[in-house]
């Protein structure tokens, strides 16, 4: 999503946000990847718990505003 959105001239205005979590998401997996090699389950659900929950959450909140300023949501009333 990030490489096609980047390819256009028009992006959302809100676009440093989806980069800084797409920065975020990206660390996050290399630590993950960290505790799969190394057997640590700890360290797995101490990512998944308190790192990718809360930043897919806000992904969450950036695309809502996206669509909620700068696009439209199909048959809303």
């Amino acid at each position: 999503m990030i490489t096609k959105i980047d390819s256009f001239e028009e992006k959302p205005s809100n676009w440093i946000e989806y980069i800084d979590s797409y920065n975020k998401i990206q660390e996050q997996v290399e630590i993950l990847n960290e505790g799969i090699e190394n057997d640590d389950n700890t360290l797995i659900a101490d990512v998944i718990l308190f790192e990718f929950k809360p930043t897919y959450e806000k992904l969450k909140n950036i695309i809502t505003y996206t669509i909620d300023i700068e696009g439209s949501r199909k048959d809303a009333n």
